[in-house]
């Protein structure tokens, strides 16, 4: 946990607090302030911070970090900007640890490829987890990401973290922060699209990583992805690492079976093999495992340690996790988050299902002016697939009923289609669940459906 003097803070954040004392901790949110810690004043579209000093301060906060000249019982560090003065305080508290710290991004599976990093890390240093900093949940933004890196201690012996984004420049202020020495993208893919505009535009937001690798550190590629070769060219002057599944790596996956509850392939590195048995679903999920490996395996873990990892892995909240009904129906859960790629890649694993096959969709977001195009796509693709029917709701996926044809329907709410769904659930039948997480909440369906 971040500790640091005043006059330390002075330094970093060119301040001029004449009081002495000493930070402990940094938190966001004064309900939950511990003796010591450093209270970050965040004003955000709700609730501005600078009106919760005093109660932090009643809390136990030592000082606070402010955007603007507070009366406060406590010192008040003021700066221009506090996110930018919390991820300043972040970095130099970073280069205070000499240890491994792998950084990754990429459109889908940030959050299952950082677990199976982490799980492999732990493997690493005996199975104690508390030897490994990794990021909790979806931490990946200019304000969780830095708060978590401040949680670094004399303990840790590595670190991994995942950066998220939606606009250009965001990976590139958390890399800089993180300074990893592994930097991996694991794939672009159409999201954030109102962001970027554009995949293209996704690729190289995401390949900003590259920007705060440290010198001499390592870049891991994904070699099945169309723009491998721009990302190779981004990160030029460091070392490179491949993987992938149909392209020539230097991590593969041979023998791939997608088993019911299941993934079984043969790892592949540097002439080495070794067979895995996955707990995860998916030909995706094969290729996050393959990103795993190949950045473990970059700081010089051994096969066996990374198999020991891969295989302890178990599915991440809302993420292609299968349930069964009281009526024995399976129930996939991927309701975390959808774009077309991960939309496909879970339609693929419904696809290989015996039996009836229902895809439950709500609304992709942040997909910009292709938004419609893309929900069409995605409805053809289900159908192809061999999907039985589509049940759709919230208002794009209208346009994925109507290019799915017979066999979908529409519906006017979540509840309507429970109450549609529910009384034909039976044995031998497969729900899919998915659907942008904030917007449509499509995990309500999944616990409708499992009453």
């Amino acid at each position: 946990m971040v500790e640091l003097s005043f006059d330390a803070l002075n330094t970093i954040l060119n301040t001029h607090i004449t009081e002495s004392g000493v930070i402990q901790g940094i938190n966001i949110d004064s309900r939950e302030i511990a003796l010591g810690n450093l209270f970050v004043a965040i004003k955000g579209q709700r609730v501005d911070g600078h009106e919760y000093i005093e109660k932090a301060f009643e809390k136990g906060a030592s000082a606070a970090l402010v955007s603007r000249p507070v009366k406060a019982s406590i010192p008040c560090f003021v700066v221009p900007d506090v996110v930018l003065a919390l991820g300043k305080i972040a970095m130099y508290w970073r280069e205070q640890f000499d240890i491994p710290v792998i950084g990754l991004t990429g459109s889908n599976g940030k959050t299952t490829t950082k677990n199976m990093i982490a799980m492999i890390l732990q493997k690493a240093c005996g199975d104690e987890s508390d030897k490994v900093l990794a990021t909790p949940g979806t931490w990946n933004n200019q304000i969780s990401l830095p708060l978590n890196l401040c949680h670094l201690n004399q303990s840790h012996r590595y670190a991994v973290l995942e950066m998220g984004m939606d606009h250009f420049g965001e990976i590139s202020a958390l890399t800089h922060i993180v300074q990893p020495q592994v930097a991996m993208v694991l794939n672009a893919f159409p999201s954030h699209l109102a962001g970027v505009g554009t995949v293209a535009g996704v690729a190289k937001a995401k390949a900003e990583i590259f920007e705060g690798l440290q010198e001499g550190g390592t870049a891991v590629l994904n070699a099945d992805s169309p723009f491998y070769d721009y990302w190779r060219h981004q990160a030029s002057t460091f070392h490179q690492v491949t993987f992938g599944i149909n392209a020539i790596a230097a991590v593969r996956a041979e023998q791939i079976q997608l088993l019911e509850d299941s993934s079984r392939f043969v790892l592949c590195i540097d002439g080495q093999s070794v067979s895995i048995r996955l707990s995860l679903l998916g030909k995706h999920n094969v290729m996050n495992a393959l990103g795993a490996a190949a950045a473990c395996s970059s700081i010089g873990l051994d096969l066996k340690t990374i198999r020991a990892g891969l295989e302890a892995v178990k599915p991440e909240l809302q993420r292609l996790q299968l349930h069964f009904s009281k009526e024995g129906a399976c129930i996939l859960d991927d309701s975390y988050n959808a774009n077309p790629a991960s939309l496909a890649a879970a339609i693929d694993v419904l696809a290989r299902r015996p039996g009836v096959k229902i895809l439950a969709l709500g609304d992709m977001k942040e997909l910009g002016d292709t938004e419609r195009q893309l929900h069409q796509e995605m409805g053809r693709y289900a159908k192809e697939a061999g999907i039985d029917y589509l049940y759709a709701v919230g208002e794009l996926t209208k346009e994925a009923v109507e290019a799915f044809g017979e066999g979908a329907l529409f519906f006017p709410s979540k509840a309507a289609l429970v109450e549609y769904l529910k009384p034909r659930l039976q044995k031998n039948m497969s729900v899919l669940a998915k659907g942008s997480h904030f917007s449509m909440h499509m995990e309500e369906v999944v616990h409708s459906l499992l009453k």
